[in-house]
């Protein structure tokens, strides 16, 4: 819900609403995530670049799901102002910007339930995460622990890395 919201705005220096009214760019939301154009090229170019950037995170052995799939397509209308519609841009790149350095917008604090995998039903004691540009993780009794951002998909052992290398880009703007 309200991370879309917060997320596509933080991700575009805060603009103002007067802003975003006279320029009319930032969500790019008169098409459907199904059919993103008037032509069928059009949709088949938006489908194949999807692809594309999907089969990447495959390719370096990560597991691919339809939330993947969804949060790309998700992209191409709520950072329509970025380059490849969002596809390099991470939330961890706020920090770099600089209504977020000169302390010219809210500090975003994205919130998220965590569930057990292979359910679909959010628990009452689930697990609530908070993820920021700095960190993400939680204070939850059963996790209480935090990563950096920028190496979201890092496999760790006692806070060490298991590998000799740390994973980064996995904390896209929106996907």
């Amino acid at each position: 819900g309200g991370s879309w919201l917060v997320g596509s705005l933080v991700s575009n220096d805060l603009m103002s609403i007067d802003e975003l009214i006279d320029q009319n760019t930032l969500w790019q939301i008169q098409n459907t995530l199904l059919f993103n154009g008037n032509s069928i090229l059009s949709n088949l170019d938006y489908w194949l670049s999807i692809n594309l950037e999907v089969k990447g995170k495959l390719l370096a052995g990560f597991g691919v799901t339809i939330t993947d799939i969804y949060g790309r397509a998700l992209s191409y209308q709520l950072l329509a102002n970025f380059e490849k519609s969002g596809a390099r841009y991470r939330f961890s790149d706020l920090r770099s910007q600089n209504g977020f350095q000169n302390y010219q917008m809210p500090y975003p604090i994205l919130v998220a339930l965590g569930r057990a995998p292979g359910t679909s039903i959010v628990n009452l004691n689930s697990t609530v995460f908070s993820l920021t540009p700095f960190e993400v993780g939680s204070e939850d009794p059963s996790l209480q622990a935090f990563v950096d951002t920028k190496y979201l998909g890092t496999s760790l052992d006692n806070g060490s890395p298991r590998k000799s290398y740390c994973i980064n880009g996995f904390d896209n703007a929106v996907s």
